[in-house]
C-alpha cells in the first residue's frame, strides 16, 4: 500500500443532531483530517437554516446536494445579498464573513458545509445539538431555538450574530 493510501480515511455518518433546528450529521472529523477541515451534513425543512447574518473563524464552503438554498451575505459596506444555490451549486464563504442560509424550496433540501480549519465548529454543533435515534424519521422542532439562550455558546466558539431574528 502506498504512503498516500495509507493515509486515506473511510467515514461513515455520525452523531445525528438536531442544530438551530436542522438535521446536522458529521461526516468526516478534525481528528481525521490533523485538524485541517471538517464536514458536515446539514437538511433543512422549508424555511429552515441560519438565515440570520453571523460570523465565526472557519471559512465555509457549501455544496449543495438537493433542494433550493439561498446563501446570505453582507458586503464590507453593509450591503446585504443573497445568492441562490440549488442542487450542484458550490459557495465559499471566508472566515470571519457574515453570512447565512435558508431553505428557500418546498420540500426538505441538503447541503455539505465543510469548515476550515477544523475544530470550533463541530465543537458548537456538539455542544448545542439535540441527539437524533432515527435520521430517517427525524422530528424537526416547530419552534425556532432561543437565541438568549444561546448566547453564550455562541461566544464559546467565536460565532458572532450579526443581526437577531426577531429583533
Amino acid at each position: 500500500m502506498s504512503e498516500s493510501m495509507s493515509k486515506q480515511i473511510l467515514s461513515t455518518p455520525r452523531d445525528p443532531r438536531i442544530v438551530l433546528g436542522d438535521l446536522v450529521t458529521i461526516l468526516l472529523t478534525g481528528k481525521e483530517t490533523g485538524g485541517e477541515y471538517s464536514v458536515v451534513e446539514i437538511s433543512s425543512v422549508p424555511g429552515g437554516g441560519p438565515s440570520f447574518l453571523h460570523t465565526h473563524p472557519a471559512a465555509e464552503t457549501f455544496y449543495i446536494i438537493s433542494g433550493k438554498f439561498e446563501i446570505y451575505g453582507q458586503s464590507p459596506t453593509g450591503e446585504k445579498y443573497a445568492i441562490p444555490a440549488s442542487a450542484g451549486k458550490t459557495v465559499h464563504v471566508p472566515g470571519d464573513t457574515p453570512h447565512g442560509f435558508a431553505n428557500v424550496g418546498t420540500e426538505l433540501a441538503t447541503l455539505l458545509a465543510i469548515y476550515e480549519p477544523a475544530g470550533n465548529m463541530e465543537l458548537f454543533h456538539a455542544e448545542v445539538g439535540m441527539p437524533v435515534e432515527d435520521p430517517e424519521n427525524v422530528n424537526f422542532p416547530d419552534e425556532p431555538p432561543d437565541l438568549n439562550k444561546l448566547m453564550p455558546v455562541f461566544e464559546k466558539y467565536g460565532i458572532v450574530l450579526i443581526e437577531r431574528p426577531g429583533a
